[in-house]
C-alpha cells in the first residue's frame, strides 16, 4: 500500500499509521511517519533581457530605464549587479534581497563620456539553486 502525505504549510510533521488486520493473533503494527515540508528555494525571474538608450548629449542629464526581478520561491533571493563593459552604465542598487514572492525594480542609468556607441553587460549573480544564468544587454 502506499502512504500520500500532501503538505499545506512548510515544517515538521509526524503521525502514526494504523495497519488493522481480523486475524486475532496477529491484529496488526503502528507505523510511526515523519516528513520534512522545505520551503521553495529562491526562483529568480528577470523582466527584461536588454535595455536600448536613445541618443544623448555628453553631460547631459542621464537617461534611465527600469527593470524587475522577481523571486518566484519562498526563500529570500540575494543579488549582485555587476557591469562588464562600459562603465557608462550604473545599475542601481548593486545588491539586494528579494524576499520569497517578491519583486525589485532596478535602475539602470546612461551617462556618455563620449560621443560614440556603447554596449555593456549587465551580470546578475544570485541564489537561485537552478543555476539560470541571468544578465541584461545594456546599449545605445
Amino acid at each position: 500500500f502506499d502512504i500520500v502525505f500532501t503538505a499545506t504549510a512548510n515544517g515538521d510533521f509526524s503521525g502514526t499509521v494504523q495497519v488493522r488486520t481480523g486475524d486475532l493473533a496477529n491484529p496488526g503494527n503502528d507505523i510511526t511517519v515523519t516528513a520534512t515540508v522545505l520551503p521553495d528555494p529562491p526562483s529568480i525571474e528577470v523582466s527584461t533581457d536588454a535595455i536600448a538608450f536613445d541618443d544623448v548629449i555628453v553631460g547631459e542629464q542621464p537617461l534611465t530605464d527600469t527593470f524587475t526581478i522577481s523571486n518566484k520561491g519562498e526563500v529570500a533571493l540575494e543579488i549582485t549587479l555587476i557591469v562588464l563593459g562600459e562603465r557608462v552604465f550604473t545599475p542601481v542598487p548593486t545588491r539586494l534581497t528579494v524576499p520569497g514572492g517578491g519583486d525589485a525594480d532596478v535602475e539602470v542609468s546612461f551617462a556618455p563620456h563620449d560621443g560614440v556607441s556603447f554596449e555593456a553587460s549587465l551580470r546578475i549573480s544570485h541564489n537561485d539553486p537552478t543555476g539560470q544564468q541571468a544578465g541584461v544587454q545594456s546599449f545605445f
